[in-house]
């Protein structure tokens, strides 16, 4: 049996410990502290825990939606997804049964629950509705409020970003600042160049939509994202000193707005709304197969299933 413990999560050190004593408890090899250990850093990152006795049930959620990103990102597979779960109630069963007392149960995750299993996914997946792409906005801009945080002040720029363009997270992040004469540039060619934080490190031209309202937001947006990187001298929407540490705010900053609304929101699923707005758009003057490949390029994706999962047919 281990050593009764606290469990303490918050040094690397001290991480390598706890998985070591969650091999040791499962008997299960190597390979089970080294995916503990993973888990355990991640949910030391994403969420505000420094010790497994104040694991909930809103941190596992954390880093669940975090796991739907990466997978909706292209970055991670189900089928290391499934691992990451299975690693991830390793560490519930270890927290329910060794850590404190007074800790209340944790229900273990069902991969298949969160489209992380190792089958295949289903149907075309959620897009983010007007309405909750306004709430997260205001809840961003109370707690900027709040807290006077640059950070939390970036964020509505960020999600715009997304979702008038079709970025993801990372793209977003470092979407670049922009000159007038650049954003004219823009205008002029209808086209913004995507180059940093792209798959594969990728570029890409994102066409502006010949639908004139829509047209009119991108630009907005764009002018609006620019005048604040200007005002902070920003060459992007990061302002930390490294990338790693806005993402892990940017996914903090969501499980706030989740735990404070109850609603679900991923950020990816702004993405999807541009991909099935702009799909529409394509359809009503291409062929179905035309409107896929425009968005397909738009969103820097060249998987066929990947954007089945995008846009209804």
């Amino acid at each position: 049996m281990p050593i009764q413990m606290q469990g303490k999560i918050g040094s690397k050190n001290n991480t390598t410990f706890v998985s070591k004593q969650i091999e040791r408890t499962l008997a299960n090899g190597s390979r089970t502290g080294d995916m503990a250990r993973t888990v355990l850093n991640s949910l030391k990152d994403l969420t505000d825990i420094k010790n497994l006795s104040t694991l909930s049930e809103d941190d596992i959620k954390v880093y669940v939606r975090n796991l739907q990103d990466r997978v909706a990102e292209g970055k991670l597979t189900t089928k290391t997804t499934a691992t990451y779960i299975s690693a991830l109630n390793n560490v519930i069963n270890y927290t329910n049964t060794y850590v404190g007392k007074n800790h209340i149960d944790l229900k273990e995750i069902k991969a298949k629950d969160y489209g992380l299993s190792a089958g295949p996914r289903g149907d075309v997946l959620p897009s983010a509705t007007a309405e909750i792409h306004s709430q997260i906005k205001s809840y961003f801009i109370d707690k900027n409020e709040q807290k006077n945080d640059i950070k939390m002040e970036t964020m509505p720029s960020i999600i715009d970003v997304a979702r008038d363009f079709g970025l993801r997270i990372t793209e977003a992040i470092l979407c670049p600042y922009l000159t007038p004469k650049q954003i004219d540039k823009v205008i002029e060619t209808g086209q913004l160049p995507i180059f940093r934080g792209t798959k594969n490190g990728k570029p890409r031209n994102v066409k502006l939509s010949d639908v004139k309202t829509t047209r009119a937001s991108q630009i907005n947006t764009l002018k609006s994202a620019c005048k604040y990187m200007s005002k902070h001298k920003l060459s992007n929407l990061c302002p930390t000193k490294s990338l790693s540490t806005m993402r892990n705010f940017v996914y903090k900053a969501k499980g706030g707005f989740e735990k404070a609304s109850g609603l679900k929101y991923n950020f990816h699923d702004e993405r999807r709304t541009y991909a099935q707005q702009g799909f529409a758009e394509y359809k009503a003057k291409l062929t179905v197969d035309q409107a896929t490949m425009n968005v397909s390029s738009n969103l820097g994706h060249h998987r066929k299933d990947v954007i089945n999962d995008y846009i209804p047919k």
